[in-house]
């Protein structure tokens, strides 16, 4: 991945949700998850992913997930246990998705990924033309998690989950 686009601020630029990740032991140690999601339904799908052994990287906006915010009760300053609760066992990393360098690294990360976690609102990956990168025909499996905040207007809310697998089943 380039290190030097502006999109990315280095991981030791953001404190992860643990100060040292423990090695990955589980049923999940062969899985890449890419983990857009946020505030609730998402970062929990993940979570429970990285506590089965996958390994899974929580992508941030530069000016960080809005939950770092969310407290008291707080970790450490501006860092909210909120935050430590849902990402615990990921790695991360800060992506300016807005950006076009932001958006070529994030669709170099999905090709490498099993697993795509994301809860934007409805029309985003489309506007930032990842709609068809982020599908389930791109990535081995694909989880999509709709809420009604983030559900369009007049559906139902609905978590569809989608797999389809590129590797040989391993019995």
């Amino acid at each position: 991945m380039p290190e030097s686009s502006s999109a990315i601020l280095p991981a030791e630029t953001r404190d992860s949700a643990s100060e040292t990740l423990r090695p990955r032991t589980g049923a999940l140690t062969d899985i890449r998850v890419v983990d857009l999601s946020r505030v609730l339904a998402g970062p929990l799908c993940a979570q429970v992913l990285a506590d089965h052994g996958a390994d899974v990287i929580k992508v941030e906006p530069p000016t960080g997930d809005d939950t770092r915010s969310w407290g008291p009760p707080f970790v450490k300053d501006d860092h909210s246990a909120y935050f430590d609760g849902l990402n615990r066992n990921k790695r991360n990393i800060s992506v300016d998705l807005r950006t076009g360098a932001g958006q070529q690294l994030l669709r170099t990360m999905l090709a490498e990924a099993d697993v795509v976690i994301e809860n934007f609102k409805a029309g985003t990956l489309a506007k930032w033309d990842l709609a068809t990168t982020c599908s389930p025909l791109n990535s081995r499996a694909s989880c999509t998690v709709e809420s009604p905040g983030t559900a369009s207007m007049g559906r139902s809310v609905a978590l569809p989950v989608t797999t389809q697998s590129s590797r040989p089943s391993q019995v």
